[in-house]
């Protein structure tokens, strides 16, 4: 997934795939929960494409640093992160997995990369 503000994101296609009819359930979902909309562009993005995914490893420990300037994502950490998986399952159910199409990288030699 990329995750980095739609830096590099066609915004004609991006707002068409986004408006569509396809992406109706998954706009509900994230106009409930105000949450969500990056993942789900990145959904319409990878069915869109045939091309492969890119493998996630979640980090053993994360720092939000939009906390330190009051400007947090959420009050409640562990709660953002729940909401996103649910959206996650979901948008999986409505859209299709992408876990098949994931490339795998070499890793780092250290194995941090790969522990759970």
């Amino acid at each position: 997934m990329i995750l980095t503000g739609a830096a590099f994101v066609d915004q004609d296609l991006a707002f068409g795939r986004y408006w569509s009819e396809t992406a109706r359930v998954g706009r509900a979902m994230v106009d409930k929960y105000f949450n969500c909309e990056d993942v789900l562009l990145n959904y319409l993005y990878a069915n869109a494409s045939l091309s492969q995914t890119v493998e996630y490893v979640r980090p053993k420990w994360a720092i939000d640093t939009s906390k330190l300037s009051g400007v947090a994502i959420s009050r409640n950490t562990d709660e953002h992160y729940h909401l996103r998986s649910n959206c996650l399952t979901n948008f999986a159910e409505i859209y299709g997995s992408l876990a098949e199409r994931k490339v795998e990288f070499n890793g780092r030699k250290d194995g941090w990369d790969l522990c759970a």
